[in-house]
């Protein structure tokens, strides 16, 4: 059966009140399925970092016939979209973000454990990195400190 759309304030939605599209969509590039709006919702909404097994489970739950590969693509949409974060972690899967306020993430080495960080990084910083870099400016930064969490280098000693 083919949902009917109603057009309302600049966004469409299905008969059931859903949200179909946004103006995210258009400003991102990005169409927002069903899919990825699980997907997103379900970043978004985890406590922590998440990685794509553990959304799957998740959206399979709303969603029971996705696939683990629609999930894996929704998840790279939505990042290179610019609405979600991956974390690239060298001692375990990419873990995934839905926090997009200005944080860096610590990550261990050894047991690949994720945390936030709230620092500050000085606008000195980011100046002399734009200036020898020849950019005109900084945008956004992320960075990531990588090290050994006090649970590992206990388990060390």
């Amino acid at each position: 059966m083919a949902e009917s759309r109603e057009k309302n304030d600049n966004s469409y939605y299905t008969r059931r009140g859903n949200r179909r599209s946004t103006d995210m969509e258009h400003d991102q590039g990005l169409q927002i399925t069903q899919q990825r709006q699980a997907v997103l919702r379900t970043v978004q909404q985890a406590c922590g970092h998440i990685d794509a097994g553990e959304v799957y489970q998740r959206v399979r739950r709303l969603l029971p016939r996705i696939s683990l590969g629609t999930v894996y693509r929704a998840l790279g949409a939505l990042r290179d979209a610019g609405l979600i974060y991956e974390i690239v972690n060298s001692s375990g899967p990419a873990l995934y973000d839905g926090n997009l306020n200005a944080h860096q993430h610590i990550i261990c080495r050894s047991c690949g454990k994720v945390e936030d960080m709230d620092v500050e990084l000085p606008v000195t910083l980011l100046e002399r990195s734009a200036s020898a870099s020849g950019f005109s400016s900084i945008e956004q930064s992320r960075i990531d400190f990588h090290g050994i969490c006090q649970e590992c280098a206990s388990a060390r000693n």
